[in-house]
């Protein structure tokens, strides 16, 4: 282990830790992305929420409503409600416990209400305006998760990064050792 070979091999052990890092982050982004749910109000959709627990929802922007990319604007008045579909019971809606945000793909995300539910199933989740049947179009995203997500994807990438910089690191030293080894020898 004394030849220069061990140096450049150990710096191709630590860019592939920033590399393995960087492809890690961008599988969890998009994995994070593939687990919102949209929904266009007024209007309503049926969603499978295959998972106990809390969900946040998301006022989406520019959103892409209708096949075009348009800017939803959170209307004042809109009203959005969630019944189970099994037994027709409203699931109660707070307002998100803290301001989270996201930013995929040009798509801006800022959370707006929060809820829990007890079982998987489906659920309605639907808006409307007062009196009017029709108005602008929002774009909303229901998530479950996403703070483990968030917490996965920074640990596991420092934890890639780190594990190339280890091995490097030991790579070089073992190489130093050797060569000041046979220097004395």
């Amino acid at each position: 282990m004394r030849s220069s070979l061990w140096f450049v091999i150990a710096g191709v052990i630590a860019i592939a830790g920033f590399g393995a890092s960087g492809f890690y982050v961008y599988s969890c982004l998009s994995t994070f992305e593939s687990q919102l749910k949209r929904v266009v109000v007024p209007g309503s959709a049926l969603l499978d929420l295959d998972q106990p627990g809390n969900y946040t929802i998301y006022h989406e922007q520019p959103g892409m409503v209708d096949s075009e990319v348009q800017e939803s604007v959170l209307t004042p008045g809109l009203r959005i409600a969630l019944t189970s579909d099994a037994t027709g019971n409203g699931v109660p809606l707070d307002n998100a416990r803290s301001t989270m945000s996201y930013s995929v793909s040009g798509r801006r995300g800022t959370s707006i209400l929060a809820f829990t539910i007890d079982r998987p199933g489906k659920y309605r989740l639907s808006g409307r305006l007062p009196g009017e049947e029709t108005g602008p179009k929002v774009l909303l995203t229901v998530e479950h998760g996403a703070v483990n997500i968030l917490l996965r994807t920074i640990f596991g990438a420092v934890a890639m990064a780190f594990a190339g910089l280890g091995i490097a690191g030991t790579i070089v030293g073992i190489t130093i050792w050797q060569r000041m080894k046979a220097r004395k020898a």
